[in-house]
Protein backbone atom coordinates (compact mmCIF):
# COMPACT_ATOMS: atom_id res chain seq x y z
CA UNK A 1 0.00 0.00 0.00
CA UNK A 2 1.65 3.21 -1.08
CA UNK A 3 0.49 6.61 0.56
CA UNK A 4 1.03 9.56 -0.80
CA UNK A 5 1.01 7.55 -4.48
CA UNK A 6 1.08 10.66 -6.87
CA UNK A 7 4.60 11.87 -6.29
CA UNK A 8 7.31 11.02 -8.48
CA UNK A 9 9.12 9.35 -6.01
CA UNK A 10 5.85 7.69 -5.05
CA UNK A 11 5.57 6.44 -8.78
CA UNK A 12 8.93 5.13 -9.00
CA UNK A 13 8.62 2.72 -6.14
CA UNK A 14 5.70 1.49 -7.14
CA UNK A 15 7.19 0.44 -10.39
CA UNK A 16 10.36 -0.90 -8.71
CA UNK A 17 7.91 -3.22 -6.94
CA UNK A 18 6.08 -3.53 -9.68
CA UNK A 19 9.05 -4.91 -11.74
CA UNK A 20 9.71 -7.14 -8.83
CA UNK A 21 6.52 -8.90 -9.05
CA UNK A 22 5.11 -7.34 -6.05
CA UNK A 23 0.93 -6.19 -5.63
CA UNK A 24 0.78 -2.55 -5.46
CA UNK A 25 -2.60 -0.53 -4.49
CA UNK A 26 -1.44 3.54 -4.87
CA UNK A 27 -3.55 5.67 -2.81
CA UNK A 28 -3.66 9.88 -3.15
CA UNK A 29 -5.32 12.38 -1.61
CA UNK A 30 -6.57 14.26 -4.92
CA UNK A 31 -8.45 10.41 -5.89
CA UNK A 32 -6.34 10.41 -9.20
CA UNK A 33 -4.53 7.67 -10.22
CA UNK A 34 -0.71 8.76 -11.14
CA UNK A 35 -0.75 6.39 -13.48
CA UNK A 36 -3.60 7.08 -15.74
CA UNK A 37 -1.12 9.48 -18.02
CA UNK A 38 1.54 7.26 -17.92
CA UNK A 39 0.94 3.73 -18.86
CA UNK A 40 2.38 0.91 -17.24
CA UNK A 41 3.68 -2.41 -19.33
CA UNK A 42 1.06 -5.02 -19.35
CA UNK A 43 2.59 -7.33 -17.03
CA UNK A 44 2.95 -4.26 -13.79
CA UNK A 45 -1.07 -3.37 -14.84
CA UNK A 46 -1.72 -6.32 -14.07
CA UNK A 47 -0.29 -6.12 -10.69
CA UNK A 48 -1.19 -2.84 -9.84
CA UNK A 49 -4.14 -1.16 -8.57
CA UNK A 50 -5.47 2.54 -7.80
CA UNK A 51 -7.42 2.57 -4.73
CA UNK A 52 -9.36 4.38 -2.60
CA UNK A 53 -9.13 7.87 -1.82
CA UNK A 54 -6.45 8.43 0.87
CA UNK A 55 -6.11 12.17 3.34
CA UNK A 56 -3.08 10.87 5.43
CA UNK A 57 -3.88 13.68 7.93
CA UNK A 58 -7.14 11.58 8.67
CA UNK A 59 -6.52 8.80 10.93
CA UNK A 60 -9.40 7.12 9.62
CA UNK A 61 -8.36 7.10 5.92
CA UNK A 62 -5.59 5.22 6.29
CA UNK A 63 -6.89 2.41 9.04
CA UNK A 64 -9.90 2.07 6.25
CA UNK A 65 -7.17 1.76 3.69
CA UNK A 66 -5.14 -0.68 5.31
CA UNK A 67 -8.44 -2.58 6.30
CA UNK A 68 -9.57 -3.22 2.87
CA UNK A 69 -6.41 -3.87 0.95
CA UNK A 70 -5.08 -5.95 3.83
CA UNK A 71 -0.95 -4.70 2.91
CA UNK A 72 2.00 -6.76 4.46
CA UNK A 73 3.81 -3.30 3.90
CA UNK A 74 2.85 0.05 3.93
CA UNK A 75 5.35 2.71 2.01
CA UNK A 76 4.42 6.20 3.44
CA UNK A 77 6.21 8.39 0.30
CA UNK A 78 3.66 11.45 1.26
CA UNK A 79 5.40 14.80 2.01
CA UNK A 80 4.28 18.71 2.31
CA UNK A 81 2.83 20.31 -0.51
CA UNK A 82 0.79 23.18 -1.82
CA UNK A 83 -2.22 20.75 -2.21
CA UNK A 84 -1.48 18.21 0.02
CA UNK A 85 -0.89 19.83 3.63
CA UNK A 86 2.11 21.65 5.22
CA UNK A 87 4.64 19.98 7.13
CA UNK A 88 3.21 19.90 10.70
CA UNK A 89 0.32 17.78 9.30
CA UNK A 90 1.87 15.75 6.68
CA UNK A 91 5.74 14.69 7.90
CA UNK A 92 4.86 14.46 11.26
CA UNK A 93 0.95 14.01 12.10
CA UNK A 94 0.59 11.78 9.12
CA UNK A 95 3.15 9.73 9.88
CA UNK A 96 2.05 9.35 13.54
CA UNK A 97 -1.31 8.26 11.62
CA UNK A 98 0.02 5.68 10.12
CA UNK A 99 2.24 4.12 12.32
CA UNK A 100 -0.81 4.19 14.78
CA UNK A 101 -2.21 1.78 11.76
CA UNK A 102 0.36 -0.28 11.60
CA UNK A 103 1.22 -0.84 15.50
CA UNK A 104 -1.88 -2.42 15.46
CA UNK A 105 -2.00 -4.00 11.80
CA UNK A 106 -1.03 -8.01 12.29
CA UNK A 107 2.28 -8.83 9.94
CA UNK A 108 2.28 -5.61 8.63
CA UNK A 109 5.43 -3.16 8.47
CA UNK A 110 5.68 0.83 7.43
CA UNK A 111 8.11 1.44 5.10
CA UNK A 112 9.07 5.47 6.18
CA UNK A 113 10.57 7.48 2.99
CA UNK A 114 12.07 10.73 5.59
CA UNK A 115 15.21 12.89 4.68
CA UNK A 116 19.48 12.83 5.18
CA UNK A 117 20.58 15.05 7.74
CA UNK A 118 18.37 14.86 10.23
CA UNK A 119 20.13 14.60 13.29
CA UNK A 120 22.72 17.42 12.27
CA UNK A 121 20.67 20.39 13.20
CA UNK A 122 23.68 22.99 12.72
CA UNK A 123 24.57 21.93 9.29
CA UNK A 124 24.26 23.90 6.41
CA UNK A 125 21.89 21.67 4.57
CA UNK A 126 19.74 21.49 7.47
CA UNK A 127 19.17 25.08 7.72
CA UNK A 128 18.70 25.56 4.14
CA UNK A 129 15.73 23.34 4.28
CA UNK A 130 14.49 23.95 7.19
CA UNK A 131 13.80 27.43 6.31
CA UNK A 132 12.28 27.31 2.77
CA UNK A 133 9.26 28.88 4.46
CA UNK A 134 5.27 28.56 3.03
CA UNK A 135 3.83 24.95 3.00
CA UNK A 136 7.44 23.31 4.18
CA UNK A 137 8.40 25.39 6.99
CA UNK A 138 10.57 23.50 9.54
CA UNK A 139 10.07 20.27 7.41
CA UNK A 140 13.21 18.78 8.75
CA UNK A 141 12.00 19.25 12.20
CA UNK A 142 9.02 17.62 11.56
CA UNK A 143 10.10 14.86 9.65
CA UNK A 144 12.63 14.08 12.64
CA UNK A 145 9.51 14.27 14.90
CA UNK A 146 7.55 11.67 12.28
CA UNK A 147 10.79 9.38 12.82
CA UNK A 148 10.44 9.39 16.33
CA UNK A 149 7.26 8.38 16.58
CA UNK A 150 7.59 5.39 13.95
CA UNK A 151 10.49 4.13 16.54
CA UNK A 152 8.15 4.63 19.48
CA UNK A 153 4.97 2.71 18.40
CA UNK A 154 6.68 0.19 16.40
CA UNK A 155 8.67 -3.28 17.22
CA UNK A 156 11.73 -3.40 15.03
CA UNK A 157 10.31 -5.97 12.65
CA UNK A 158 7.51 -3.40 11.80
CA UNK A 159 9.80 -0.26 10.17
CA UNK A 160 12.62 0.52 8.14
CA UNK A 161 13.31 4.14 7.89
CA UNK A 162 15.18 5.45 4.38
CA UNK A 163 16.88 8.46 4.74
CA UNK A 164 17.67 9.98 1.24
CA UNK A 165 20.51 12.01 0.06
CA UNK A 166 19.13 15.10 -2.29
CA UNK A 167 17.12 13.93 -4.96
CA UNK A 168 18.81 14.60 -8.88
CA UNK A 169 18.20 13.97 -12.33
CA UNK A 170 19.74 11.23 -13.82
CA UNK A 171 19.88 7.56 -15.19
CA UNK A 172 20.02 5.11 -12.68
CA UNK A 173 23.89 4.10 -11.82
CA UNK A 174 22.87 0.63 -10.10
CA UNK A 175 23.38 -0.73 -6.49
CA UNK A 176 26.68 -0.69 -6.99
CA UNK A 177 26.68 2.94 -7.49
CA UNK A 178 25.05 3.49 -3.70
CA UNK A 179 26.02 3.78 -0.63
CA UNK A 180 24.77 3.44 2.93
CA UNK A 181 25.33 4.38 5.84
CA UNK A 182 23.91 5.15 9.62
CA UNK A 183 24.72 8.30 12.21
CA UNK A 184 23.44 10.71 9.80
CA UNK A 185 27.35 11.90 9.07
CA UNK A 186 27.52 11.49 5.48
CA UNK A 187 25.45 12.54 2.77
CA UNK A 188 25.18 13.09 -0.95
CA UNK A 189 22.52 12.93 -3.47
CA UNK A 190 20.73 10.38 -5.84
CA UNK A 191 17.47 10.03 -8.22
CA UNK A 192 14.24 8.80 -7.87
CA UNK A 193 14.38 5.74 -9.69
CA UNK A 194 17.76 4.61 -7.55
CA UNK A 195 15.52 5.86 -4.31
CA UNK A 196 12.78 3.58 -5.63
CA UNK A 197 14.96 0.50 -5.65
CA UNK A 198 16.20 1.36 -2.10
CA UNK A 199 12.83 1.05 -0.73
CA UNK A 200 11.78 -1.93 -2.90
CA UNK A 201 14.56 -3.94 -1.55
CA UNK A 202 13.62 -2.94 1.57
CA UNK A 203 10.36 -4.87 1.46
CA UNK A 204 12.09 -7.65 -0.09
CA UNK A 205 15.65 -7.98 2.71
CA UNK A 206 14.13 -8.84 6.25
CA UNK A 207 17.56 -7.82 7.49
CA UNK A 208 16.32 -3.83 6.55
CA UNK A 209 13.51 -4.55 9.82
CA UNK A 210 14.29 -1.63 12.54
CA UNK A 211 17.35 0.13 10.05
CA UNK A 212 17.10 3.63 9.29
CA UNK A 213 20.17 4.50 7.20
CA UNK A 214 21.41 6.86 4.84
CA UNK A 215 21.07 6.66 1.20
CA UNK A 216 22.98 8.30 -1.71
CA UNK A 217 25.43 7.79 -4.62
CA UNK A 218 29.28 7.05 -3.35
CA UNK A 219 30.27 9.76 -6.21
CA UNK A 220 28.28 12.34 -4.68
CA UNK A 221 29.20 11.58 -0.51
CA UNK A 222 30.06 14.53 1.62
CA UNK A 223 30.63 14.75 5.06
CA UNK A 224 27.90 16.76 6.92
CA UNK A 225 29.55 19.21 8.63
CA UNK A 226 33.23 20.34 8.20
CA UNK A 227 34.90 18.70 11.37
CA UNK A 228 33.73 15.18 10.68
CA UNK A 229 35.81 12.53 9.31
CA UNK A 230 35.97 11.27 5.87
CA UNK A 231 34.36 7.92 6.74
CA UNK A 232 32.20 7.50 9.08
CA UNK A 233 32.71 3.36 9.09
CA UNK A 234 29.52 2.39 8.91
CA UNK A 235 29.21 2.52 5.04
CA UNK A 236 27.44 -0.28 3.17
CA UNK A 237 28.28 -1.48 -0.49
CA UNK A 238 26.97 -4.32 -2.44
CA UNK A 239 26.46 -5.00 -6.35
CA UNK A 240 22.67 -5.78 -5.47
CA UNK A 241 19.79 -3.63 -4.08
CA UNK A 242 18.90 -6.15 -1.74
CA UNK A 243 22.77 -6.87 -0.41
CA UNK A 244 23.06 -2.91 0.40
CA UNK A 245 20.54 -4.40 3.77
CA UNK A 246 23.13 -7.65 4.65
Amino acid sequence: LILGGSGRTAMTTTEALLKRGFKVVSTTRSGNDPFKVIKLPQLEKDLYTFGKTVDVTKPNDITSAIATYKPNHVVYAASASKKGGNAAEVDYKGVLNAAAAVSITKGCKLELISALALDQTESKGYKMTNSMGGVVENILDYKLMGEEEVRKRLKAEQYTIIRPGVLMSGKNVGASGIEFNSGDLIGGGLTREELGNVVASAIENKKSDGKTVEAYRKSTRTKLMPEYAENSGKEKYSDTWTGLWD
